[in-house]
């Protein structure tokens, strides 16, 4: 799979050129570009971020429990502000990545809605269809554990 954006190391902006490099300690996080940060600075986002070829998107880190335990990044989502519904994000992401990177590793269904997953050495990308009251989409960039195929 061929990896043009170096992903394994982390996200470029494109419109600062700045990195977000997977393991960043929360404290430096704090220090790229221009973040909107929480009271508890548990949330940050970067709003209207060029990403993969000039695509805009917001992009959020949580660190608490469940996504950055270690107060390190290893969890990311991202947010498409584009396309009007989740489907659309799908399908034109889907496409995207399928050009950049192949054919995702993984193709399934969870609840009955798709799900594709594109597997590199250390992270992979996911991006589906969720439901809860409403659709909504999953787009997240996640480390990899050691011994995840």
């Amino acid at each position: 799979m061929k990896v043009e954006l170096d992903i394994n190391k982390g996200i470029r902006f494109e419109n600062t050129n700045s990195n977000l490099l997977w393991d960043t300690h929360k404290d430096d996080v704090l220090l790229i570009d221009n973040p909107e940060i929480d009271d508890t600075k548990t949330f940050i986002r970067w709003k209207n971020v060029k990403l993969f070829g000039g695509n805009i998107l917001n992009l959020s880190i949580s660190f608490d429990k469940y996504e950055n335990p270690n107060d390190k990044v290893e969890y990311i989502r991202l947010e498409d502000k584009k396309h009007n519904t989740p489907w659309e994000t799908y399908d034109y992401y889907t496409k995207l990545f399928t050009s950049k990177f192949g054919s995702p590793n993984e193709i399934g269904e969870f609840q009955g809605k798709p799900h594709k997953i594109w597997k590199f050495n250390t992270v992979e990308i996911i991006l589906g269809i969720g439901e809860r009251f409403i659709e909504y989409s999953v787009f997240v960039i996640k480390k990899r554990k050691p011994n995840n195929k």
